[in-house]
């Protein structure tokens, strides 16, 4: 029987639905799905709060990226009970497979049950269970974002999150893999000393929650750092950990509006798109490219854009 997911990504999916927190920076809403017209009893994205779309899209896109060949094949044959043969014989990708059942609203946003219904009856493997959950979680908390806008509820930020800790907060904390502890050092300086900003307050994952374990340690990171920095080189993944420690910051985010806009990739290379090892939990965020501090081209701008963000930050997230 085929394995869907590796080791350290049904960990991540199993911790993710049971946490609450997505935050994003400049959200980038990707909707290659979809395009088709649906059915007017479809929940289209058009009916829906930005954060449920973005929850929504955060999901398929992750299926998209952990589904193996023999899986999509096996998804596929079932997937003939809402799809014409034709059709089905046509599809490539999981990604073509996802929008395909979209457009025929065997998918919606904020309604997965006959999407789990396909994966359970197509034995793929190993990881199911932990995918079920995430989708379950991710389906009521969609659900929670629509009641929340029918009732005229805001999504701005509530009292209690930019109340008091100003002098116990940090502005960002950087998640690296450890063998890139020399650039990240060089940039954590680069922060403190290039921007012009007073008093740059940054740490490393790696100098803290000594004697804490993992999950504890990751409980209250949002309360203490106003930012989650994540420090892209081609390597990233190959630290399990600290790929680990991004997804559930990253599924904390997810289920809270409180901490949109807050986990931010720092791309460290121009090319992104060719190297396959970085984390595709991050494909829908808008990062910062830290090359272009090196770049005479883009240096004035890109220390703009660092220092308004953190700015806004102060302003934001307290």
């Amino acid at each position: 029987m085929p394995a869907i997911l590796s080791k350290e990504l049904v960990l991540g999916a199993a911790f993710g639905a049971g946490v609450t927190g997505l935050a994003f920076i400049g959200y980038r809403f990707i909707s290659s799905r979809g395009k088709s017209t649906t059915a007017d009893t479809c929940v289209t994205e058009k009916d829906v709060p930005i954060d449920a779309r973005m929850k929504h899209n955060w999901l398929l896109n992750t299926l998209d990226g952990l589904i193996t060949d023999d899986s999509l094949e096996s998804l596929k044959q079932i997937s003939k009970t809402y799809l014409e043969p034709k059709t089905v014989a046509k599809i490539k990708t999981m990604n073509d497979l996802l929008s395909h059942l979209e457009v025929k609203c065997v998918i919606t946003v904020g309604q997965y049950d006959k999407l789990i219904e396909i994966m359970e009856n197509a034995r793929i493997g190993i990881g199911i269970e932990d995918i079920k959950s995430t989708a379950i979680s991710i389906q009521k908390s969609i659900q929670n974002s629509i009641t929340s806008q029918e009732q005229g509820e805001t999504s701005s930020l509530d009292a209690r999150s930019i109340q008091s800790h100003q002098a116990d907060c940090y502005d960002a904390l950087i998640m690296y893999n450890e063998s890139a502890e020399t650039m990240v050092h060089e940039y954590r300086q680069h922060l403190e000393t290039d921007l012009e900003v007073e008093d740059v307050r940054v740490e490393l994952i790696g100098h803290i929650g000594i004697g804490q374990s993992h999950l504890s340690m990751m409980e209250d990171i949002f309360d203490k750092y106003r930012y989650i920095f994540i420090f892209l080189t081609p390597n990233f993944t190959q630290d399990t950990l600290t790929h680990f420690k991004m997804q559930m910051a990253v599924m904390q985010s997810l289920q809270d509006q409180h901490k949109q806009g807050r986990i931010i990739p720092i791309w460290t290379a121009k090319e992104k798109e060719k190297t396959k090892n970085y984390p595709s939990e991050l494909v829908m965020l808008n990062g910062v490219h830290y090359w272009r501090f090196h770049d005479d081209n883009y240096k004035t701008n890109y220390i703009k854009l660092m220092r308004r963000l953190i700015e806004k930050g102060r302003n934001s997230f307290q």
